[in-house]
């Protein structure tokens, strides 16, 4: 729980490190204290429903059925050539081979002023 709270600690290096907004980085966030408030809120009834052994088989199941959806898509590169537009992961990849360093940003920020 204290590490969602914590999050705001991570903002500027995950911005930093993957070229993202505040917008987008702050998605994450809200994200996962959607995730606890439905937890709390329907966990009792999850828990008097089902036993701990029903509970972790399902979780189980979800978290390998969603990363089977996540490797059935085409890869960036594939993607990047049917779709107009450039998705996120192709902006990283490229970020990533051109090998900017967090230095050569700040000297970039410095002479824009």
């Amino acid at each position: 729980m204290g590490s969602i709270h914590a999050f705001s600690l991570l903002l500027e290096p995950i911005e930093t490190k993957f070229y993202v907004s505040r917008t987008f980085s702050s998605f994450t966030y809200s994200l996962s204290l959607i995730s606890i408030t439905a937890a709390v809120y329907f966990g009792s009834y999850i828990y008097k429903r089902f036993s701990p052994t029903r509970i972790v088989l399902i979780v189980m199941t979800l978290s390998t059925l969603g990363t089977l959806i996540q490797n059935l898509k085409p890869s960036s590169k594939e993607q990047s050539k049917k779709q107009p537009g450039k998705p996120i992961q192709v902006i990283f990849h490229q970020v990533q081979e051109e090998s900017i360093t967090p230095d050569e940003i700040d000297e970039n920020n410095e002479s824009e002023r």
